[in-house]
């Protein structure tokens, strides 16, 4: 059986990763074989900007991956929150990443286009210099160092 726990998992990206690993026949081979067991947390169980909930959490259920589907996404907002949306984006990752990594499970986390500026006239790629011109982009660029 493999443990899947997924954080924000009552926003869009939350939902739709439930929706998909919850299908029968759905495989997450060959990194990890068998069945799926998915487990969704939403902010009112797991707020991510909780350290000691976190590992709390993780630490119970022991998961095999965590995906991180959890976020301040309010771009407009995050320009006047700005101390919250690091908190959860930028602290609520590394809480999560660090839990995961006690455990021994896979944490996934999800970028966003917005930790680049836009002027490159071809797709972007994992090798390209970010360059975020938002609060938001901040955050999640942080997130991901």
């Amino acid at each position: 059986m493999v443990r899947v726990l997924i954080t924000g998992g009552r926003g869009g990206l939350g939902r739709a990763l439930l929706t998909r690993l919850s299908q029968p026949g759905t495989s997450l081979a060959p990194s990890f074989d068998g069945p799926i067991e998915p487990m969704a947390f939403g902010r009112e169980m797991l707020d991510i900007a909780r350290r000691e909930e976190v590992a709390r959490q993780v630490g119970e259920h022991r998961p095999d991956i965590v995906f991180n589907a959890a976020g301040f996404t309010h771009i407009d907002l995050a320009e006047t929150h700005q101390w919250e949306a690091f908190l959860t984006n930028r602290d609520g990752s590394e809480h999560v990443a660090r839990a995961a990594e006690k455990v021994g499970a896979l944490p996934v986390g999800f970028s966003t286009d917005l930790i680049f500026d836009g002027a490159k006239k071809t797709a972007y790629t994992e090798e390209d210099p970010p360059n975020p011109l938002s609060v938001y982009g901040d955050t999640k660029l942080a997130g991901e160092l």
